[in-house]
């Protein structure tokens, strides 16, 4: 795939349709791009069907979902009865449609009931990518760490590829021995839950600590 981004591929849907998607730390909704579409760029995947997937649920406008998504800034209103999601990033683009449910296959892990946006339109930079969609794994209540606390614990850990020929990891839960392991308390600002923030006491370049 021609992407610089780092991605995963997981499945959506009953049954499963193979989507890659772009993971990303520094948010909260996952979306992927779906049918029909007013305004979706070009992907290595089939674009989902929501109309195939037998455990697939657009949320109501009176769903706590709905609410929640509304409350953190996300919600756009309503189409007949189905909760609308915007997600606008930094760089201005931006990403629309029905905030969903349905079937999550992410390795040998299942999440059923996955909050995520089905996306009908989206803008920018997201129109220059090849993936289906984003993974978020920031820290707000959307996110794939906050809808799989419950049973896997609110953690998780990835490895980054050094190159596009080798394959790194995303894994979710924390380890039952930390032995080996060096850890940083992390910190969580209230009035930004999605980022993750650590505390820094030094900086050194070549064993020289900077003033």
């Amino acid at each position: 795939m021609s992407t610089l981004e780092y991605v995963i591929t997981v499945g959506i849907g009953s049954p499963a349709v193979t989507q890659t998607m772009t993971i990303d730390t520094g948010s909260d909704v996952s979306w992927v791009q779906c049918k029909p579409c007013s305004q979706c760029r070009s992907q290595a995947n089939p674009l989902f069907d929501p109309s195939s997937s037998s455990t697939y649920s657009p949320f109501s406008c009176s769903s706590a979902a709905c609410a929640q998504v509304s409350q953190d800034g996300q919600g756009n209103g309503c189409s007949g009865s189905q909760c609308q999601y915007i997600v606008t990033y930094g760089d201005q683009s931006s990403t629309a449609g029905t905030y969903s449910s349905d079937t999550l296959a992410l390795g040998s892990i299942t999440v059923r009931n996955f909050q995520f946006g089905c996306s009908q339109s989206n803008s920018g930079l997201l129109l220059t990518q090849q993936t289906a969609g984003l993974m978020g794994l920031g820290g707000g209540a959307e996110s794939l760490v906050s809808q799989t606390a419950g049973t896997l614990g609110r953690a998780f850990s990835y490895c980054l590829p050094p190159n596009p020929g080798s394959r790194g990891f995303l894994t979710l839960g924390a380890p039952t021995s930390t032995s080996g392991f060096v850890t940083t308390p992390m910190y969580r600002n209230r009035g930004a839950l999605t980022f993750y923030a650590v505390r820094l006491q030094a900086i050194r370049v070549g064993g020289r600590q900077l003033n």
